[in-house]
């Protein structure tokens, strides 16, 4: 969505893009499971962004950094890297 608003500058569209940067970087990707789906509901009222909380849940159920800016989610208890 950001991409398509301008407000995320990418070389290739993200269907494209992200793939590629993954495999450049060996990460593998982590499909989202019932149980971190499940863990949204159960996130403490500190960010409301639902893409966000989508991020967070999986991260703390399966011991995940999330690479991010974003100080709001750096109030959970979710390791972050930036």
């Amino acid at each position: 969505m950001k991409f398509a608003r301008g407000r995320l500058q990418l070389t290739l569209p993200p269907d494209q893009f992200f793939p590629s940067a993954r495999r450049r970087s060996a990460l593998a990707e982590l499909a989202l499971d019932e149980t971190a789906a499940l863990g949204v509901a159960r996130l403490p009222d500190l960010h409301r962004d639902p893409f966000d909380r989508l991020l967070i849940a999986p991260a703390l159920t399966h011991g995940l950094v999330l690479v991010t800016p974003d100080e709001a989610i750096r109030r959970y208890p979710v390791p972050t890297l930036w």
